[in-house]
């Protein structure tokens, strides 16, 4: 529920989030979205969606009932098979903003639809965007003393707790590690947090360049100052005689 906003329960997570910024960070491929002042247009900026129905061969009756609702041609429909659930929606961004809790357009997306996606085309629209080569992307999860993975889940969330029990592993060596490769915080304008003269706990995406990244090893002592210290140094910094951390 972002700034207190009652959302129908299909909407995932990442439509929330762009909901809830106004489309802040994102912008369409298309141009005819940005008005003559160049200003982005969010009343009439299209969404791609990606949409599970509750029931196979529902996509024509939601998309009817919807373009009703909003008194105009606003849902198209993708290519849809009516033996399954699924289909790709463009749809302006009023059949999803506000919908809010007891008007037709919250009812509908209850009434019909188990879960809705987020999906392309949107482009980040911050100009801070770099796109990395991929040695660098390779590097950002390259850790010395570690074998390969076969296995990485990612999740977006308000809070990691990479120090609880059951985010930890106890490596060979016998000390005790946390599961959590990497978290990168998407807070706006969140400093790093620094330890000393010399050491800093958080850094700046080398890729997209604003929030702040938290890699579990530290940066080695002799390397380029700053020095970034890992969630692990972190963790051990903040132990308590008990075997807990604390915050």
């Amino acid at each position: 529920m972002p700034n207190g906003k009652i959302y129908p329960d299909c909407f995932g997570p990442y439509l929330r989030y762009a909901i809830s910024t106004h489309f802040a960070y994102f912008s369409s491929f298309d141009e005819k979205f940005f008005d003559k002042r160049n200003v982005f247009d969010e009343r009439n900026f299209k969404l791609f969606l990606l949409v599970e129905f509750k029931k196979a061969g529902q996509a024509d009756a939601f998309a009817d009932a919807m373009n009703k609702a909003l008194s105009g041609h606003s849902v198209d429909l993708g290519p849809a098979d009516d033996n399954t659930p699924y289909t790709t929606m463009l749809t302006l961004t009023r059949a999803v903003t506000p919908a809010p809790s007891g008007s037709p357009e919250f009812a509908l997306w209850q009434n019909y639809v188990s879960r809705v996606e987020l999906s392309l085309p949107l482009k980040m629209s911050t100009e801070e965007f770099d796109l990395v080569k991929e040695n660098k992307l390779e590097e950002r999860w390259r850790e010395v003393g570690e074998s390969p993975q076969s296995l990485l889940i990612g999740m977006l969330d308000d809070g990691c707790p990479f120090a609880a029990a059951q985010f930890l592993r106890n490596k060979q060596n016998g000390s005790t590690s946390t599961r959590v490769r990497a978290i990168w915080d998407q807070n706006q304008g969140r400093p790093p947090v620094r330890i000393d003269n010399n050491t800093v706990f958080g850094k700046q995406p080398t890729d997209f360049k604003y929030g702040l990244e938290f890699r579990r090893h530290s940066e080695p002592v002799g390397g380029t100052l700053p020095r970034h210290m890992g969630l692990d140094e972190w963790t051990r910094r903040h132990g308590t005689p008990a075997a807990s951390t604390n915050r």
